[in-house]
């Protein structure tokens, strides 16, 4: 048994310390929307911490909507280009799709457009993870906060949809009765 331990960047040594086999960071620690000059010595805090980074979470900021009428997918896809491409080059073979606030339907949306905007974005995510060899899984999040995958049924009736190269492992979960 291996264990990690969700962690800030600030507290990465702390985990190292502590003797974690690996840790997960949030994605917005890799700095994704910033020049590689700014990049540059959050990558070697973190190659020098001494623990493996092996997931990432709060992949996409409330910046960058993957739902309503502020999402830009070509904007998206420069974030993940980065993101993912930062991610890789640190080890990391995962990244969890939470990112609540990302995926809110904003007031006044019609929300009958929102599946179809997730998908259209875990479509896009696909396509860049895959040559990085990086996995995403979708985290359902609390229904009093949030509007959309809120059960674990409902993230693996999503997946399959999104293109994903795992989408045959969800599938399988779905066709299961896979719930909570």
């Amino acid at each position: 048994m291996r264990i990690g331990c969700c962690t800030k960047l600030e507290q990465l040594e702390a985990v190292a310390c502590a003797g974690f086999d690996f840790a997960e960071l949030q994605v917005v620690d890799l700095l994704p929307d910033q020049e590689d000059s700014a990049y540059a010595p959050i990558r070697r805090r973190i190659q020098h911490a001494g623990t493996p980074i092996e997931a990432f979470n709060v992949f996409i900021p409330k910046h960058r909507p993957v739902v309503g009428p502020r999402r830009d997918l070509l904007a998206l896809k420069g974030y993940l280009t980065t993101a993912l491409g930062r991610m890789a080059e640190l080890g990391a073979r995962l990244v969890v799709f939470g990112s609540g606030p990302a995926r809110m339907t904003p007031p006044g949306f019609e929300h009958h457009l929102v599946p179809d905007q997730i998908l259209e974005f875990l479509g896009l995510a696909s396509e860049v993870a895959t040559p990085h060899a990086i996995d995403s899984v979708i985290e359902p999040l609390w229904r009093e906060r949030y509007d959309n995958i809120n059960t674990v049924l409902e993230a693996t009736v999503v997946a399959p949809q999104s293109g994903s190269p795992c989408a045959a492992h969800a599938r399988r979960l779905v066709a299961h009765g896979a719930g909570e």
